[in-house]
């Protein structure tokens, strides 16, 4: 069968189009089921998530098993068995399962489309929800878990990815599918799937996560609507995992009665939240006292009421392109957490940061012949079960470093942003651009500031990349790989570059993390360093540009 090639979508689809649908990749299939596949709207740790239509031209989303996960016996039990639950998921805000077929070469579920953007992308476009849509949302998502959790399913990751603001209110996405992952022998004996930050602690102590850990999730998430702050902050992941052990949630500028379910959903104790049920009765029973129906009505239909006065539909968060890959690059899939990685430690594998761009970055390159000696890794502290902070465990897959070789603290630098530079690494500052650079001078570390006036990094490096081989500035130039990429929840837009090119005779690569701090302030951190020693860097260099944070005193020199 031929591919049909680029498609009319107005043309063969009833409802709302959907505004963020990439092409096809080679690899896709033209139809998956009855489902003709229109183009990706997205991909994860479980599969791919595609658009399309079915035989009346209504849209649908199709969520496609990665190949790797569907030859996995224990992972398609499971996963049968939570499409078998899912289908008894009868919520308002909860989206439903249209079809299945677990029995396929790759298995697939079909949902409805939703049209919105997740909370994530909302609250980076206009920032937090107030008034009645802060009350529609908490008590939307509440109502989803309670459905879900009558149907015998626990979520397992809910995060504001997973929230989208719909124009009839929230919906609640991807239940079911961590609980068919982390049971079976895709996380290993004991693991969990989740994100950092949004996990509860009792799954960082190893123990099972029941509802009481949905609720606890429930809590961050809408603690984040409301404030446009992750609870527990942000930063490395054992740094998260000690705070949601150990520290209280920011729950700061959030009125009462909310601040107090808030409380209650993140006490750090299962046994003392509140169910799904109750915060959504403890919701909606003052406003039902406000407005009295003529009849009684139980939680759900109040909640229907509710969404149909206070919600509305929420202004289009800017549109993200799906990632591109390189061809010879793989998807990057979302985190496996095992309490292991809490127990017995993890150095630096910091929560990513989220994207900027500099346009004179290419322009100031400094040639020298010399190599760069191999720098060396920063430690970090970790968090045992117990909640202490502990030195985190040698990284046994590499060759540890001689202690007098060890990376400096890190680094608060005066132009607002901290940062780990390796050891003796100098400082100095040209133009919009601080510059660390290794004795030898022929290695760099550089964070810039140019202004640029779009808030999509992936589309600005797209242009930077265009204007530089028209001006003839990257002699030999070879990309490694272009990609959008997402870094926690603070930030609006990502994209990273990596690409080889000849200078002075010698090759060398470059890779520059690209992020929208704001609107309308970017910054690129960027790593550049002869190709051949290149590989002797990967600790150092994954180290500082994952370590990179910008800080409230965040200003250009």
């Amino acid at each position: 069968m031929s591919d049909p090639g680029p498609v009319d979508l107005s043309l063969i689809t009833r409802g709302p189009v959907p505004p963020d649908v990439a092409p096809r990749e080679p690899e896709d299939p033209q139809r998956v089921g009855p489902y003709r596949i229109l183009g990706r709207l997205g991909s994860g740790g479980m599969g791919v998530v595609f658009a399309a239509t079915n035989g009346d031209g209504t849209c649908v989303a199709v969520k496609l098993i990665h190949a790797e996960h569907a030859t996995d016996t224990d992972f398609r039990a499971r996963f049968t068995r939570e499409v078998e639950l899912m289908r008894r998921v009868a919520g308002v805000c909860a989206v439903a399962v249209l079809d299945a077929d677990t029995g396929a070469r790759r298995p697939w579920l079909a949902t409805p489309y939703v049209a919105g953007p997740t909370l994530r992308d909302h609250i980076r476009a206009h920032g937090p929800l107030t008034g009645g849509m802060l009350t529609g949302f908490a008590a939307g998502v509440a109502e989803a878990l309670a459905a879900i959790h009558r149907a015998g399913i626990v979520h397992r990751d809910l995060k504001p990815a997973n929230v989208l603001l719909s124009p009839q209110g929230p919906q609640v996405l991807d239940f079911g599918i961590a609980r068919a992952a982390d049971e079976s022998g895709l996380t290993r004996t004991g693991g969990l799937v989740g994100s950092p930050g949004w996990i509860s602690p009792e799954q960082y102590r190893g123990q099972a996560a029941g509802p009481p850990a949905d609720v606890f999730a429930w809590g961050a998430l809408v603690a984040y609507a409301a404030t446009g702050r992750p609870p527990f902050g942000t930063g490395a992941v054992d740094v998260l995992a000690f705070r949601v052990l150990q520290a209280p949630p920011d729950l700061a500028g959030i009125g009462e009665p909310l601040h107090g379910l808030l409380l209650a959903a993140m006490n750090k104790t299962p046994e003392h939240r509140p169910s799904a049920e109750q915060l959504l009765a403890a919701l909606t029973t003052p406003w039902q006292n406000q407005h009295t129906p003529p009849h009684p009505e139980d939680g759900t239909q109040v909640l229907t009421r509710l969404l149909h006065h206070e919600w509305t539909t929420p202004a289009p968060a800017r549109s993200r392109p799906v990632p591109h890959q390189h061809p010879a690059s793989r998807p990057r899939r979302e985190p496996l957490l095992t309490p292991g990685v809490i127990a017995t430690g993890l150095a630096l594998l910091l929560f990513a940061l989220a994207a900027g761009t500099g346009a004179g970055l290419l322009m100031r390159e400094h040639d020298t012949d010399q190599a760069q000696e191999p720098g060396t890794r920063p430690t970090a502290e970790t968090v045992t079960a117990t909640g202490e902070p502990t030195r985190a465990a040698e990284d046994t897959s590499v060759e540890p470093l001689a202690e007098e070789e060890a990376s400096a603290p890190p680094t608060t630098d005066p132009a607002g942003f901290t940062v780990l530079v390796p050891r003796d690494w100098t400082r100095e500052v040209e133009q919009n651009s601080v510059f660390y650079r290794s004795p030898d001078g022929d290695s760099y570390l550089q964070v810039d500031f140019t202004p640029h006036t779009t808030d999509d990094e992936y589309r600005h490096v797209i242009e930077l990349e265009e204007n530089a081989l028209r001006a003839g500035n990257l002699t030999g130039y070879e990309r490694v790989r272009v990609e959008d990429v997402t870094f926690g929840t603070d930030y609006l837009s990502a994209a990273e570059w990596e690409f080889t090119w000849v200078r002075g005779g010698q090759q060398r690569r470059f890779l520059s993390r690209n992020i929208a701090v704001t609107h309308g302030r970017h910054v690129t951190v960027a790593w550049a360093a002869p190709t051949a020693v290149w590989a002797d860097q990967t600790r150092e260099r994954e180290a500082a540009l994952a370590s990179f944070t910008p800080l409230a005193s965040f200003d250009p020199p």
